[in-house]
């Protein structure tokens, strides 16, 4: 009987591993990632991978493909193919061809076999496949024990570091403000730059000053297109529907671009990342 890997998993993520339907597990120890799973759990890891290279190739920035609910192992677009301690990748037709590797050494495989993939896909690989055939009823939740509701502590809502930024409308003024992430949203504030007109109107009373909040639900996200440079760094947001942008200046209809100093290049980028990821979880 197959050992299984030591690992917790609660009540909300075996629904995840249920609804992926198969279980996986890095083994430093054999350099290999261990996949349990029925037979058609397991092939069903094949349709996964030709369904991405399916998707990515209406996407020219298609992002990595996260399994399961701790996302640490991935499917990716790379110009060679390899295997490593955090994904597969390569390019469409090496992923196709992996896709139909893996479906037909499985095709006739029955619970308790073993197969192993690897060099026949690239010849050096980090880590190689080995797909655990179980049987037909089993649930990928049991592959590892469980922890007790009881247990359980409430996870708060995922917020990310707030990181300042600037914008410019289509009159050339300036906006300032906050961006972070909070659980699937991106929620932004801004207000305009205060101007020495806008001080001579606060002197006689008038105030022209206002913080806007805008929240986007991240599966509402198109485009995220982060760019670092010398001085600072861009992160350009496309949005699906532009009434989410309805209101805020902008150079373009459904698009905001903003600026960061170079102090907060590295927040910018964790916040890139951060968006990256919970794209992927979102469009999958």
């Amino acid at each position: 009987m197959t050992k299984y890997p030591p690992r917790d998993i609660t009540p909300v993520t075996g629904e995840e591993w249920r609804h992926l339907g198969f279980y996986h597990e890095l083994d430093l120890g054999r350099r290999s990632w261990c996949l349990y799973g029925s037979r058609s759990g397991l092939i069903g890891f094949a349709r996964l991978v030709a369904r991405y290279v399916e998707t990515s190739a209406r996407s020219p920035d298609a992002r990595p493909l996260p399994l399961g609910p701790y996302g640490d192992f991935q499917i990716r677009l790379w110009e060679r193919p390899g295997i490593d301690d955090a994904s597969v990748y390569g390019s469409s037709d090496d992923l196709l061809r992996l896709a139909q590797l893996i479906e037909s050494r499985l095709a006739d495989t029955q619970p308790g076999e073993e197969v192993v993939i690897g060099p026949e896909y690239a010849g050096d690989v980090e880590c190689v496949l080995v797909f655990e055939v179980m049987d037909d009823d089993f649930d990928p939740a049991t592959a590892a024990t469980p922890v007790p509701v009881e247990d359980l502590a409430p996870e708060p809502a995922a917020v990310s570091p707030r990181v300042a930024f600037t914008f410019h409308d289509p009159e050339g003024a300036e906006w300032e403000g906050l961006v972070h992430v909070e659980g699937a949203d991106l929620v932004i504030q801004y207000e305009k730059k205060e101007t020495t007109l806008d001080r001579v109107a606060t002197f006689f009373g008038v105030d022209r000053s206002g913080v806007s909040d805008l929240i986007v639900p991240l599966s509402d996200v198109a485009v995220a297109r982060f760019k670092r440079g010398v001085f600072g760094a861009k992160l350009t947001l496309q949005v699906n529907d532009i009434k989410l942008l309805e209101g805020v200046p902008r150079t373009k209809a459904g698009t905001i671009r903003l600026q960061f100093r170079r102090a907060d290049r590295d927040a910018a980028a964790n916040l890139s990342a951060a968006i990256d990821q919970l794209l992927g979880e979102a469009r999958w």
